[in-house]
């Protein structure tokens, strides 16, 4: 009687975005510390894990944050970024986002850009050649909570700025731009566009209350 070999293992990858807190927390992934004093607009290693469902926590100095740990279900063979985001009483928050981990054609770059501010009505992002203002037709319209795209835009290769713009006022108030934003062939990026900081003085934070912005890199 010939016995079948047990099935292969699967596995994740997973990335933990820390933008939610200005003090240092730890990661823990089922119970187990992954990452110790994470501070904040910063990740993890990309960790590989087991694919299936996982129990996330971070915790501060005063115990877990966003009321405990939250829920992940990791399909087989992908990877994610996970990430914590706002500040205060009422504004924190989980979002877990699957990565494209493709190359696009042609020699190009993809762009995917998640918006977790509390803004309202919404934001317009404009994709633009370095040194150039948030002019034309933006590359998105309107994200918040009510659109809130997770996909990825090819663009070609070039060092660009990304503005985050009041929605609808063609760059006249602009909440935020990253500056020189190179984009090389064949790089995936995920740009996660957040509340800043509580306070000032706090690293890739320059004006308390105001936004911010944490890059990853998904490929390349």
């Amino acid at each position: 009687m010939t016995t079948a070999p047990p099935p292969v293992p699967t596995t994740a990858t997973l990335i933990v975005v820390q933008g939610i807190e200005d003090q240092p927390v730890s990661v823990s992934l089922d119970g187990q510390i992954i990452a110790e004093n994470l501070v904040y607009l910063n990740s993890t290693s990309p960790l590989i894990v087991a694919s299936g469902q996982h129990e996330l926590l971070l915790q501060n100095a005063s115990g877990p944050l966003t009321g405990g740990p939250n829920s992940l279900d990791l399909s087989p063979n992908t990877r994610n970024t996970f990430t914590y985001y706002g500040y205060g009483l009422g504004t924190q928050g989980p979002s877990l986002l699957v990565d494209d981990t493709t190359p696009a054609a042609g020699s190009n770059a993809k762009l995917r850009i998640a918006e977790y501010a509390s803004l309202f009505p919404g934001v317009d992002v404009y994709l633009v050649p370095f040194g150039s203002g948030p002019t034309g037709t933006p590359l998105l319209s309107e994200l918040g909570l009510s659109n809130f795209p997770t996909t990825y835009r090819v663009v070609p290769p070039g060092n660009y700025d990304i503005y985050f713009t009041a929605s609808g006022t063609m760059g006249t108030q602009v909440f935020y731009h990253t500056g020189s934003f190179p984009l090389a062939a064949n790089q995936n990026r995920t740009v996660l566009f957040m509340n800043g900081c509580p306070t000032a003085g706090i690293d890739g934070c320059n004006v308390a209350g105001g936004y911010t912005a944490v890059t990853v890199a998904d490929l390349n």
